[in-house]
């Protein structure tokens, strides 16, 4: 087992509190093993877990200094390096605890470099040394460079931060995310931004910047998908920048809606879904009693829409008309209109929904969706071939529009146009070869055609591109029984089959 491995299966198995497994991925004369027997040093852990109830894990990052591996949880397979006795590998990761520990409480736990309260997410920096026993690679010790951090000079830090950027910055000039070897620099993107973050971290808690540096902050950290440490940095704009309080929760209001879709959508966590959406309301209405804001009718409006009730629908949509008559903006138009647009569509109401869409590229041809959402509309008033154009622009004009891809192919599949329906699909990983939806999307046609050689071809391209996606799994067990089924059954007669819905499309949710 590699040095990332043992590192990031021995913070799993801790955060899940298999504490008898965590303790053979430490060196026999480790420092963190205090000593103990194997069952001691789990029993003292299941009291700790007892009072502070460890759960959620998120890893951040994984990066083996030595040879320079960043940015998944699992080993970067484009960097090669020779083999040291010892090894060091730093991890970025956080999970919730329901109070924060005191320092040393266990030595294997450090100190948290911010939390937030709302869900008592603890964020933590580590670096663990290696060594190579008889039974492979072991954890010997670990540094809480978190807290070390702190003790780093705020000159130190700036130029530490910066220099991580323009490695960033640089990075990103000379490559594209279409290229063959993306996935190798956006983990190197990933490892540079994390450092910013948590050194960025220690800088505030020597020199209270200003306001846009959390707000900055809270950018970036939203950016790497971690909305809660985002709200952190905003609460504090809220304590230390009074006059800033309407802006900040009028971010933190879209933050705590993004969260309530992820604990409905990827959790299935209903009651943090309904207690995030409860906040997000509060939140953009607050905002709105401090400064009557477009961006705050529209924060609002997108709580209402989710929420999906018809009063709900027809008060969300008073609130964009209120935004619309508050600005000229032509982007914020183009975004009142296409979300007037999603509301029609959820009342089924596709002709509307169609003159909105219509009006959205009227303000701006460029609009991101627009063209893929007139197609749907159509699509869903019978006008087939307008449909199948209006998704052709799509594809033309956003070469990236997954959406446009999938619902295209959906249709030749429905018209048992099967050639045609492969061609989109191809079409669609020509043009976004690191899409792991497409490329199991294409698996499926060519499984119902029995081409079993070429399904598991592009099953093994998506286990690339993201060996952690569960639909990779799922698809690679769904094309094991379709072989043995193959060759015990005699062949079907060809039937249209209904592919899964476009990537990001979603029910409303229900209160």
């Amino acid at each position: 087992m590699k040095p990332i491995e043992v590192v990031t299966n021995f913070i799993e198995d801790w955060a899940d509190q298999e504490y008898m497994d965590a303790y053979n991925y430490l060196a026999s004369q480790s420092r963190l093993r205090q000593g103990l027997t194997q069952e001691e040093w789990a029993e003292r852990r299941e009291e700790w877990a007892g009072q502070f109830r460890p759960d959620y894990l998120k890893p951040n990052f994984v990066h083996e200094r030595e040879v320079k591996k960043s940015g998944l949880w699992l080993p970067n397979p484009f960097s090669r390096g020779a083999e040291h006795a010892e090894k060091v590998v730093d991890a970025g990761w956080s999970i919730e605890l329901f109070d924060t520990p005191e320092p040393n409480l266990l030595p294997e736990l450090p100190q948290a470099t911010d939390f937030y309260e709302e869900t008592g997410r603890h964020w933590f920096w580590t670096s663990y040394k290696l060594v190579e026993e008889p039974g492979g690679w072991r954890i010997l010790d670990m540094v809480d460079e978190g807290k070390n951090a702190q003790d780093i000079p705020a000159a130190e830090l700036q130029r530490l931060i910066k220099q991580h950027n323009e490695r960033v910055e640089k990075i990103t000039q000379q490559h594209s995310p279409h290229d063959p070897d993306a996935l190798k620099y956006l983990n190197e993107i990933l490892w540079h931004t994390m450092q910013v973050v948590y050194y960025e971290d220690a800088l505030m808690k020597q020199e209270p910047p200003d306001h846009t540096t959390y707000l900055e902050a809270a950018a970036r950290a939203e950016i790497l998908q971690d909305e809660e440490r985002s709200i952190t940095y905003l609460e504090r704009v809220i304590r230390l920048f009074p006059e800033q309080r309407a802006e900040a929760l009028r971010q933190i209001g879209a933050l705590q809606l993004e969260l309530s879709e992820k604990f409905e959508d990827e959790e299935g966590d209903d009651e943090r879904a309904e207690r995030f959406l409860e906040l997000a309301e509060a939140s953009l209405r607050e905002s709105l009693t401090i400064e009557d804001h477009a961006v705050g009718h529209i924060g609002l409006a997108d709580v209402l829409q989710y929420s999906g009730d018809d009063e709900q629908l027809e008060e969300a949509e008073n609130e964009l008309y209120k935004a619309q008559e508050m600005t000229t903006d032509k982007e914020t138009l183009a975004i009142i209109e296409s979300k007037l647009a999603e509301i029609a569509m959820d009342r089924e109401d596709y002709e509307d929904a169609l003159e909105h869409f219509k009006r959205v590229e009227e303000i701006d041809p460029t609009f991101p969706g627009a063209k893929a959402g007139a197609g749907d509309a159509l699509r869903l008033m019978g006008k087939t071939e307008e449909a199948k154009a209006a998704y052709r622009q799509a594809i033309e004009t956003e070469p990236d529009n997954l959406h446009a891809y999938v619902d295209l192919s959906q249709m030749y599949q429905k018209e048992g146009e099967e050639s045609l329906a492969q061609e989109v699909l191809e079409e669609g990983i020509a043009a976004n070869p690191n899409t792991v939806e497409l490329h199991l999307l294409l698996a499926a046609s060519y499984i119902e055609k029995n081409d079993f050689r070429r399904a598991e071809e592009l099953v093994n391209q998506a286990e690339i591109i993201n060996p952690l996606d569960e639909n990779v799994q799922m698809y690679r067990q769904v094309l094991a029984l379709s072989k043995a089924l193959s060759k015990k059954l005699p062949p079907l007669p060809p039937a249209p089959k209904k592919l899964p819905p476009a990537p990001g499309k979603k029910k409303p949710k229900k209160r």
